[in-house]
């Protein structure tokens, strides 16, 4: 009879089954069960005295706690097309392995890294999933709420008179987006103006 390890992690608040099962035999565990399982919820030693025919054997092991957690924060929003780093924080006392989910197929810049930049075009929940080298796991989730209204202002006045107060025309908005065709128009629709390709603000 063999537990296998002198060791075990139990996972957060996982549980473990320790198996000494022994064809012929009889067993007793240091709680005075007798099955050949035992269901162990808790960290401390276990021992088991495993009784056959030929021979009495004893074998135990330290079952010790493994914390392991990841916290993605409170929901965020953000302004279609603006990058957005996400940046879990964990607790785990071993190297870890990190697997985002991305509903969208292609929003985040890497799946495998501890912080991937997402550029969602729409709203999205990202699943972060972590494991360790012993087989614990942890996840969490964050919802990305992506604002579509970029909100461009375009004044209707300005007086170009030189006197330092609105004496240029242009879109205004939170980030220096790229303009494809501005164009500018009187009242009596001939054009007055016209660029390419410049930008917000």
């Amino acid at each position: 009879m063999d537990l296998e390890k002198d060791t075990i992690p139990l996972c957060g608040e996982g549980e473990i089954v320790l198996d000494a099962s022994t064809f012929g035999a009889t067993y007793e565990w240091n709680d005075g069960s007798t099955d050949p399982t035992l269901i162990i919820e808790g960290p401390g030693w276990y021992w088991v005295r495993v009784s056959s025919p030929c021979e009495v054997v004893s074998d135990s092991v330290w079952v010790f706690e493994l914390d392991l957690s990841v916290d993605l924060g409170p929901d965020l929003e953000v302004i279609q097309g603006d990058p957005v780093l996400l940046e879990p924080e964990w607790v785990s006392p071993i190297d870890l392995s990190f697997f985002w989910e991305d509903p969208l197929g292609n929003s985040l810049s890497c799946v495998d890294c501890e912080n991937p930049t997402a550029i969602p075009v729409e709203d999205v929940v990202y699943t972060l999933t972590l494991d360790n080298l012993e087989g614990c796991q942890a996840s969490d989730d964050i919802a990305v709420r992506v604002i579509k209204l970029r909100g461009v202002f375009a004044p209707n006045v300005f007086s170009p008179d030189a006197d330092g107060n609105n004496d240029f025309f242009y879109l205004q908005g939170p980030r220096d987006y790229k303009i494809n065709v501005l164009r500018v128009f009187n009242r009596w629709g001939a054009g007055v103006f016209e660029s390419q390709n410049t930008f917000l603000n």
